[in-house]
């Protein structure tokens, strides 16, 4: 149906690609809503997999015996009243524990299974309740719309590093042979094949940004929609734009610790399009290759790198250790914490590193004129602008790709 409404993703040279991919949007948006229509369902408690109808028959009747002593003080029927009790409880705990062993071994990432059942059992609903009252100095704030101002301005300016780019005039820029040359880098055609990939390595969440499309609906439909989008993100590429429409992002926030008042213990979590992450993907290992290709990022740099993690790190820093002891040298270590360490990319330098290449057009548009609205006010979410910042959430392209190529000096 989206072919037949928009042949072979025709695509219009003359306009921009913010246009090209609203009209894209409105014929893939006006089929999905159409096979899909919205639903209100009412919440329902979680069922939790180990309570089977035995169990819940045990239950009833363990309800039953615990009021009966009341009448009946037998001491027979006390003492079958505590080993029916007993006995329950054991039955209870050998069903969850089963029913844990299976989801670990099914699961790919064991510990974020082993977390998600220790949540579960430790009932902790921290991240669901609702901010009514923050507190910003000496004052309380319970106003809704005043909070979600607060909390914007919070974390747009919780780190303002000042960087002297004149530090770094004398430096080989990562992405030329110097800050003089012409630059390396240089965006590659995105092929149909290519968007398809992207699709498909997707995750399969049924979250989505605002307009309301999961991931699970594209991979459906990757290969009528492969072409079309392939055509629109080499025209963003081409232009150095990035469409307007997916700069807008719903952000939830996250308790991690402490106070619910204090607006320093919240970590936001920016739920953009899944689209987005097609231009996004495309560039990011486009850029990561490059890097690896040239050498441009140390061995040294474990995290955010593809096929590295930080068990390796940990192997290599053992490893080391291990050789200077048995050569019987003394070992030293100093560990860093970076706080804020995403929120710290200085931008002007980013723009710096990246001078003379043509990615550089596509990642300012990419970071600027953002606009996000917070999930605090139901009936009328404010949206904000954000300056200087870059999603904050998980993708191949953000925050994190920012630092690694920052590090580089």
């Amino acid at each position: 149906m989206i072919s037949s409404r928009r042949q072979n993703g025709t695509l219009i040279k003359n306009i921009s690609c913010t246009a090209n991919f609203e009209a894209f949007l409105g014929d893939f948006l006006s089929v999905f809503n159409e096979m899909f229509p919205q639903k209100t369902y009412f919440n329902k408690m979680t069922k939790l997999k180990w309570i089977t109808k035995g169990i819940k028959i045990s239950s009833a009747k363990k309800r039953q015996l615990h009021k009966e002593p009341r009448h009946n003080k037998k001491i027979e029927f006390i003492e079958y009243v505590k080993r029916y009790k007993i006995t329950f409880k054991k039955v209870v705990k050998a069903a969850k524990q089963m029913t844990h062993n299976k989801l670990f071994l099914k699961h790919e990432n064991k510990s974020k299974a082993v977390w998600s059942v220790v949540k579960q059992e430790l009932d902790t609903k921290s991240s669901r309740h609702g901010i009514s009252t923050i507190k910003l100095e000496d004052e309380i704030i319970v106003n809704p719309a005043r909070i979600s101002e607060c909390f914007n301005e919070f974390f747009i300016n919780v780190v303002k590093p000042e960087v002297n780019i004149a530090d770094y005039e004398n430096n080989v820029c990562p992405f030329g042979l110097n800050h003089n040359s012409e630059c390396l880098f240089k965006f590659k055609t995105v092929s149909t094949i290519d968007v398809e990939k992207i699709i498909l390595k997707l995750k399969n969440k049924n979250s989505a940004g605002w307009d309301g499309i999961p991931a699970k609906a594209l991979k459906f439909v990757c290969k009528i929609i492969g072409y079309p989008l392939s055509k629109v993100i080499n025209q963003s590429f081409e232009q150095g734009s990035f469409p307007e429409v997916l700069k807008y992002a719903e952000v939830k926030l996250l308790l991690k610790k402490g106070s619910r008042e204090d607006m320093g213990n919240y970590r936001p979590i920016s739920l953009r399009p899944v689209l987005s992450k097609m231009f996004e993907n495309a560039a990011a290992m486009q850029i990561q290759n490059f890097m690896e290709k040239y050498d441009i990022i140390t061995e040294n740099q474990f995290g955010f790198q593809r096929g590295k993690s930080t068990t390796d790190a940990i192997n290599k820093f053992i490893d080391k250790i291990s050789t200077s002891l048995d050569n019987h040298n003394k070992v030293a270590g100093i560990f860093c914490d970076l706080t804020k360490a995403f929120d710290s990319v200085n931008h002007a330098l980013l723009i710096y590193k990246l001078d003379k290449s043509n990615v550089l057009n596509w990642l300012t548009s990419y970071s600027s004129n953002r606009k996000q609205s917070d999930c605090l006010i139901k009936c009328s979410k404010l949206l904000f602008k954000m300056e200087n910042s870059s999603p904050r959430c998980p993708s191949r392209l953000d925050s994190r790709t920012y630092f690694v190529i920052v590090l580089y000096k």
